[in-house]
Parts: structure tokens; C-alpha cells; sequence
């Protein structure tokens, strides 16, 4: 783990400078790292969430919306946040808020090499998958789902940079089959986990949250958090079975040995997760009014 400490340290000032440069970068989802630092206290009261939520009209009355679509709609129509917790609970609750204060980071006009439908797609996918893993293993819901939600913003950070750079780069190794990381690393110095992981940590989010997106091809290396990272590369993995995949998938699998042994998930669980989380997605997707594949 010493070596893995001094590469990161190494790696940083490099990732600064490259962020500090570029002219456009993904907008933070800022109520999404208040919203956990609030969860994370003990003994939280739901009204200090719901009026951290409610600050926001606009993200309220997004909220609301899809609180009362077909998928939740079970008679009379919420007309709160309060109410719309008691309705459908606030695991629902949580999920829509940051899926909705989310989509605008995620889905940016101007990416080139990324499509951002799909991508969006993919991280709802992984997000849900994500989650209904933790909660089978006792893991935090929240943090699982939220890092499967941000894991590719780094795809997304190159593709705002770099352009028409970066959309060569994906056309090439989709061609070749070879792996996006390496030929990141390659070219820009760092791949889109690395530079993911560090845009979070200046948008100061969580560090549990930081590692799921920083280390979700390489879990082993996450420290403490490894589990979380390990959720996200697993549900990952799962998202392109189901056929929601973002991008190049070679070595996609390179890591699944070490995320099983780390979660203690046996590869008859994983077909487990597969059958259980696949009604699962489709119903949120509906949710969000995004078209599956």
C-alpha cells in the first residue's frame, strides 16, 4: 500500500495542473457531498435532509415529478418532499435526488468521444446494480450507489478536454479491442479513474465516494475502501452483462478475482446479481425516462 500512497502523491500534481488548464470540466452536483456529510451523522433527522433538498426549488420540483410517474404512482399525487419520503421511503428518496442532481454533470453537450446518453445509461445501470449489492452484503446503499453513479466522470472530464483527441482515442482502441486505461495512461499520463477521482476530491467530496470512482478498476488498491470500490467494479462488470456497457470493454474482467475475494461473493452470487438486479434497472431507468438498449 506504501507504493500505491507515493504513486498517488506523484500522480497529483500532474492531475491538478491538467484540470487547472482545461477551459471546460463537468459541473459539480453540489448537493450531492452536503447530502452525505449530513447522512453521515448520527441520529440524523429526515427534516434537515428534506430541507436541504427543498433549498433547491427547482431540484424539488424534479423530485416531485418523478415521485409521482407510473412507476411510483400509487394514488393520490405527493406534494412534498416530507411526504413523498413517507410514500416511497428515503432510500427512493436519496436515489432520485442524486440521480437528478447528477444528469446535468453527466450528460454535457460538450463531450466529444463519449456518448453521453449511453453514459448516463451505463452509470444509472451500475448505480442500482451497485446498491443492490450492498445492501445484500451489508455495505452502505448510498455511498455504492453514488460512486456507480460518478465512476466514469473521468470519461467524461476527457472528453470536455481533449475533444476531438479523445473521441480518435476511443474510435482507435474499439477498433484494436485494447484497453481504454492503458491507452489513456498512454496518452494523457493518467487514466479516467485517476483524473475522475481527483476532480471529486476538489468538488470535496467524501473519501469513501472519491476511492469507489478512483479505484473501480483496480479495488485492491483502495485501502479502507475497498469494498466500496469493489461494489462498483462488480456492478460495473454487471452493467455490461446486462447489456448497458460505456465504451471499451476489453479487460473488463481483469480485476473480477480479487473484487470476488475482497466482497467474499462466490460466482454463482454474481449470477444471482444478474437475475435479481435486471427488473431492478428497467424499472429506475423507467423511472428516468431513459431508453434501455
Amino acid at each position: 500500500m506504501d507504493a500505491q500512497v507515493q504513486h498517488i502523491a506523484l500522480l497529483m500534481p500532474a492531475l491538478d495542473h491538467y484540470l487547472d488548464k482545461a477551459k471546460r470540466l463537468p459541473t459539480a452536483p453540489q448537493l450531492v457531498p452536503q447530502l452525505m456529510q449530513l447522512l453521515s451523522q448520527p441520529n440524523t433527522e429526515i427534516g434537515k435532509v428534506v430541507d436541504l433538498i427543498t433549498h433547491d426549488p427547482a431540484l424539488t420540483t424534479s423530485v416531485l415529478r418523478v415521485c409521482n410517474s407510473a412507476f411510483f404512482a400509487g394514488g393520490n399525487p405527493v406534494a412534498s418532499i416530507q411526504e413523498a419520503v413517507t410514500r416511497i421511503g428515503f432510500q427512493h428518496i436519496y436515489n432520485l435526488v442524486v440521480s437528478v442532481s447528477t444528469v446535468k454533470t453527466l450528460t454535457a453537450e460538450e463531450a466529444a468521444g463519449v456518448d453521453v446518453n449511453e453514459l448516463w445509461e451505463h452509470s444509472v445501470t451500475v448505480a442500482v446494480v451497485a446498491q443492490f449489492i450492498a445492501k445484500d452484503l451489508g455495505d452502505d446503499e448510498s455511498v455504492a450507489f453514488t460512486g456507480g453513479l460518478l465512476h466514469d466522470i473521468g470519461k467524461l472530464v476527457f472528453a470536455m478536454v481533449e475533444q476531438n483527441a479523445y473521441a480518435d482515442l476511443v474510435r482507435e482502441i474499439e477498433g484494436n479491442q485494447s484497453s481504454l486505461t492503458l491507452a489513456e495512461k498512454k496518452a494523457f499520463g493518467f487514466h479516467h479513474a485517476e483524473i475522475g477521482g481527483r476532480l471529486m476530491a476538489r468538488w470535496k467530496f467524501p473519501s469513501h465516494l472519491i476511492s469507489c470512482v478512483r479505484f473501480h478498476h483496480d479495488p485492491s488498491d483502495a485501502g479502507n475502501y475497498k469494498r466500496f470500490a469493489a461494489c462498483v467494479y462488480l456492478a460495473d462488470m454487471i452493467a455490461r452483462f446486462l447489456g448497458h456497457g460505456c465504451g471499451q470493454q476489453s479487460l473488463v474482467l481483469q480485476q473480477r478475482k480479487s473484487a470476488l475475494e475482497i466482497l467474499d461473493v462466490s460466482p454463482e452470487r454474481v449470477a444471482y446479481y444478474v437475475i435479481q438486479t435486471l427488473d431492478l434497472v428497467k424499472g429506475f431507468q423507467a423511472t428516468l425516462k431513459i431508453k434501455g438498449p
